[in-house]
């Protein structure tokens, strides 16, 4: 079997079809991918199945995986847009099961934010990829550490390759957290909870900044810009 973690997002594609995108660093694309695009498969959520075709995209420079279904073919199997899932293809049934996956987790150093603004918090865009955070609308979310909450807005850089976090002086002394140190966050997309807890410094990762960002395409249910 194989299996991987995408986010759903509607789009006007025909409802009969799906499209996966794959970021080019998780596991399970190459599982997936050898199922064949253009192959009728079974999608199943819970007790619910529908057929579809699945077809892929050419790997995209973001920092999650994800899922293109019209909202009609959504509806029925309960796929929530901007929702994570784990996927898991099983070849002897020619199944594709979705199963909530709400909860994701990463390292960050937080910083004071240059242009202070109480109430808001600034999130790169690829931290906003990798906790599952909609990098549109500016969402509220509740911002908890051991000791203490405060509910913010959400703000996205506009440099797509921005990967910090920021938060005022007030709000960082609120929370019981330092500035300069490093954090571990953990996001709940179902109770819209970003979860701060200290760490320490992770280990040095490849840098991809030197690549071109995607064409970023307009969906329903979250366009990204």
């Amino acid at each position: 079997m194989a299996s991987t973690r995408l986010d759903i997002y509607y789009s006007q594609i025909p409802p009969n079809a799906v499209y996966m995108t794959f970021n080019g660093l998780g596991p399970g694309e190459r599982g997936l991918r050898s199922i064949g695009s253009g192959k009728l498969v079974v999608l199943k959520r819970g007790k619910t199945e529908r057929n579809a075709t699945l077809l892929f995209r050419e790997n995209g420079e973001s920092f999650a995986s994800e899922l293109e279904i019209s909202a009609k073919l959504a509806a029925p199997l309960g796929l929530k847009a901007q929702s994570r899932y784990q996927v898991t293809y099983d070849p002897k049934t020619n199944v594709l099961t979705f199963v909530p996956s709400p909860v994701s987790t990463t390292v960050a150093k937080l910083m004071t934010s240059a242009k202070p603004a109480a109430g808001r918090i600034a999130i790169g865009y690829e931290l906003l990829s990798k906790l599952g955070i909609p990098d549109s609308g500016s969402p509220s979310i509740d911002c908890r550490t051991a000791t203490a909450a405060k509910q913010l807005r959400v703000r996205s850089p506009s440099n797509l390759f921005d990967k910090g976090l920021y938060l005022d002086l007030p709000t960082i002394r609120a929370l019981g957290l330092s500035s300069g140190a490093y954090v571990s966050l953990t996001y709940n997309q179902t109770t819209k909870t970003l979860s701060f807890a200290p760490t320490k410094s992770p280990l040095p990762q490849a840098n991809r900044s030197s690549k071109s960002p995607r064409t970023l395409k307009h969906r329903e249910g979250g366009d990204l810009y």
